[in-house]
């Protein structure tokens, strides 16, 4: 009988890694778990080409055809609810179970929530999925004015496609600079010139208290300044995606703890061979 190789999740590091399987082992079964309705695709294009077609080919990670010509199989759509590594299972959110040989867990991270008051208002986003992306894009259509929080890569990227659409930008950082992690103090001073002069507001040292507005966005508060808008785009970094693991004998310690060879290990730091 083939071996099953299981892989939840479907970024760029579960599809390298069912091609590495492959390489390995030509007669095994390799199926990818993704909750999201498309093929494997490219996050960094979701900010970064945001105006694109986003169902376009050019956003896929591998075309239709390689997985087919690799027997690879993309079961999307299909989120993962529990792991039963006693019995080398897994279990779908609609109840199916499906036996695994190896298991890879490859669920990647989330967007950390915006925790200030009007931020369940309609209007304020995160990109993180292709979903979302679309949400956007049909939500700020007929709109012209957007706050985007965070001056990270995402952040930027963000900003300057809404930009090349026509709408005026807002970028709100807490941190003195942009890009404080990426870049030094003189590069980031160069980038923050650059971007003011396209004719986007920056503001540094800031953080906002308040989404204003009834049921949709109609502003944000920061510091002792109102500054209205449409929309709020947010990006104020991630947390690793471990829901999944959490009541399983998985040890955490903010991601998943695992051994020299990535191998996960038990609680009590116990390696756990897969």
């Amino acid at each position: 009988m083939n071996k099953n190789y299981c892989i939840i999740g479907t970024g760029v590091a579960a599809v390298n890694a069912a091609k590495a399987i492959r390489d390995h082992d030509k007669e095994a079964n390799i199926l990818l778990f993704g909750a999201e309705k498309s093929l494997p695709y490219n996050r960094i294009k979701l900010s970064k080409e945001l105006f694109s077609d986003l169902s376009s080919e050019k956003v896929l990670i591998k075309k239709e055809k390689w997985y087919q010509a690799n027997n690879i199989q993309i079961i999307p759509h299909t989120k993962i609810e529990n792991i039963d590594s006693e019995n080398h299972t897994i279990i779908t959110l609609t109840g199916e179970i499906i036996s695994y040989h190896k298991l890879l867990i490859c669920t990647g991270a989330k967007n950390k929530k915006l925790p200030i008051p009007g931020a369940d208002k309609e209007g304020v986003f995160t990109i993180r999925e292709m979903q979302e992306a679309e949400d956007i894009k049909a939500f700020v259509k007929d709109k012209m004015s957007i706050v985007n929080v965070g001056g990270g890569i995402q952040g930027l990227e963000t900003s300057w496609s809404l930009y090349q659409a026509g709408k005026k930008v807002s970028i709100v950082e807490a941190a003195p600079r942009l890009m404080a992690r990426q870049l030094d103090e003189k590069m980031s001073t160069l980038l923050k010139n650059k971007i003011e002069q396209a004719g986007i507001d920056i503001y540094l040292n800031s953080s906002i208290k308040e989404i204003k507005g009834e049921n949709q966005v109609e502003g944000i508060i920061i510091d002792d300044q109102t500054i209205p808008c449409n929309s709020v785009i947010y990006s104020i970094g991630v947390t690793p995606n471990i829901d999944l693991v959490e009541n399983t004998s998985i040890h955490t310690n903010r991601g998943i703890v695992i051994n020299e060879k990535m191998k996960r290990m038990l609680r009590m730091f116990m390696p756990l061979a897969m």
